[in-house]
């Protein structure tokens, strides 16, 4: 007959083997004769949390702490499972009664996102700074630390430089580059080769600019492989496979693995395009670039700061997000400025029609940003709350999928009640899963507001394409500039402010303007049309030529 604990031991090594049905059978013994043992109720927990069964498991973990009110392990996973399903408020104290007992570097993780999450931009990096000392190593507490550091309108931006520079040699110290390839002299009928690392190869926000480049790619010059690092391929992703030459996912590989192939594959120039997003999963193949696989390697796209490499290369921004002389210390990538802007957008060809401006029949003006919540810091909503306060009877509109959620919703509407703005003036949307439904809730909004100093993109570009004059403020780094970099293009250079003040007054007379709206809502679409915001051909082209230039001066120097 076997004992508890030969059963237990049992139990814990086909957990480890990932048996977790004749584990859970093990477990289910034991607590039969021992319904008090806390370590097979601990590890049944473990095991129906893998199996995806956590509402159970969440029911183990529960009796652990009733046992053990120090059952840390218990504790953190019932902090994760409220984290799931989006009850901040449980979740936050389950993990901040971790850190009553002891440091947690996890807990400090967990709660630095919560705190995002809730636009309590200071405890989130305060949380993040302290998880990163307690891990250093962490990719996953290191790598949210420096995206946490971009909300911070009280980071200077050269201390976000060093911060992603102490993270990068940190990392380099274990690295080491393969063999250089050698200088080529190639005939200028062959074909450069273009690798694109990216995470981003399904449908969201970070698409709607690189299809249009993979779509317009010119394949007589360049031969184009894509390294998805996100496991799934969807419909999507499939379509973008028709578009390449040669799509290899390396998701499940290790970053070394990768640059191994890549140097293989001979690539001439290789691209980033994700940065530190996705941080510390196993989507986020960054140091792959850290590997040197590729003789150019440059960052575009999704990350809005230096990834603190000095493996790669080059950044591709704009004169208007980069103004020269303004940002090149805050990189460790030397800076190209495209002529015409570092991204270009895709609209969907299945997009609304425009309506008009809801001020038409409305008695009041509504204003709206469909961005990250994080975004919305507390300095944002005293300034979002002095246009309210100034522009009678408006309204504000917010929608964003973590609105979802009862507690972040609370978090919001107390941080504006507190600015003396009353809750009935704060209205959120749903989530809307279909994309055209997404665009069609911005027949909702007169005039959109960017958020600082971390602006919008994605956001400010659907706002556009839909009608909606979007007000930004102009900061002085990349992050804080996009908003700039749009709006110069679309020729709009009155929507953009240079200061907080100006940004609430040109709130208040736009509001005050509504034939200026409605002329807006009718004409910003066909505006964007014929400006450089949509012209997939001609962006490609420009960042196409960048390629050929890097290549040709690497051959022949």
């Amino acid at each position: 007959m076997k004992s508890s604990s030969n059963s237990l031991d049992i139990a814990q090594q086909l957990f480890h083997s990932s048996k977790y049905r004749e584990a859970e059978n093990e477990c289910r013994e034991i607590l039969k004769k021992e319904p008090d043992n806390i370590h097979a109720l601990f590890l049944l927990g473990q095991i129906l949390w893998m199996l995806e069964n956590k509402e159970e498991a969440a029911v183990y973990f529960n009796q652990c702490v009733e046992l053990n009110p120090r059952a840390i392990g218990a504790i953190r996973y019932l902090g994760l499972f409220f984290s799931e399903k989006k009850e901040y408020r449980m979740a936050k104290d389950y993990f901040e009664y971790i850190l009553s007992i002891k440091e947690d570097a996890t807990s400090y993780h967990k709660l630095s996102v919560i705190y995002l999450l809730s636009g309590s931009t200071e405890k989130a990096y305060s949380y993040s700074r302290k998880a990163a000392s307690l891990e250093p190593e962490n990719r996953a507490i290191s790598q949210q630390q420096l995206i946490i550091s971009l909300y911070c309108s009280y980071l200077h931006p050269r201390e976000i430089f060093e911060l992603h520079l102490d993270w990068s040699n940190r990392q380099l110290n274990s690295i080491l580059p393969l063999k250089p390839r050698v200088r080529e002299n190639k005939s200028l009928d062959e074909k450069i080769k273009i690798g694109y690392v990216c995470h981003d190869t399904f449908k969201q926000s970070v698409s709607f600019f690189f299809e249009p480049v993979i779509k317009n790619s010119d394949r007589l010059k360049f031969h184009i492989t894509v390294y998805a690092t996100y496991p799934k391929e969807d419909a999507y992703a499939q379509g973008l496979k028709t578009h390449v030459d040669c799509w290899r996912n390396v998701s499940s590989l290790e970053e070394k693995e990768i640059a191994e192939i890549i140097y293989q594959d001979k690539i001439d120039i290789l691209v980033d395009v994700t940065g530190h997003t996705a941080p510390g999963s196993k989507n986020n193949k960054l140091l792959t670039f850290a590997y040197k696989p590729a003789p150019i390697q440059m960052s575009w796209l999704a990350y809005p700061a230096t990834t603190g490499l000095r493996t790669i290369d080059y950044r591709i921004t704009d004169q208007w997000a980069d103004p020269i002389g303004m940002t090149e210390t805050y990189h460790t990538e030397e800076l190209i400025r495209l002529p015409q802007g570092f991204l270009c957008y895709q609209p969907e060809p299945d997009s609304p029609q425009i309506c008009d401006a809801p001020c038409q029949s409305n008695s009041y003006i509504t204003f709206g940003c469909f961005t990250f919540q994080g975004k919305i810091t507390p300095e944002v909503i005293k300034a979002w709350s002095l246009v309210l306060k100034n522009v009678k009877d408006s309204k504000l509109c917010l929608k964003y999928k973590y609105f979802q959620s009862v507690d972040i919703r609370s978090a919001f509407l107390e941080r504006f009640s507190d600015n003396g703005i009353e809750t009935s003036r704060i209205q959120f949307l749903d989530f809307q899963p279909l994309y055209s439904d997404h665009l069609d809730c911005y027949r909702c909004i007169d005039i959109a507001l960017d958020p600082f100093p971390y602006n919008g993109t994605t956001s400010t570009h659907e706002a556009l394409w839909m009608g909606v004059p979007v007000i930004t403020l102009a900061g002085s780094d990349h992050r804080s500039r996009v908003g700039v970099s749009i709006l110069s293009r679309l020729g709009l250079p009155e929507l953009i402010a240079h200061s907080i003040e100006e940004y609430i007054q040109i709130a208040i007379e736009l509001s005050a303007n509504r034939e200026r709206i409605q002329e807006l809502r009718q004409t910003l679409r066909p505006r964007m049309l014929n400006s450089p915001l949509t012209q997939a051909k001609a962006f490609t082209t420009q960042l196409e030529a960048e390629y050929i230039r890097l290549w040709e001066n690497f051959c022949n120097p």
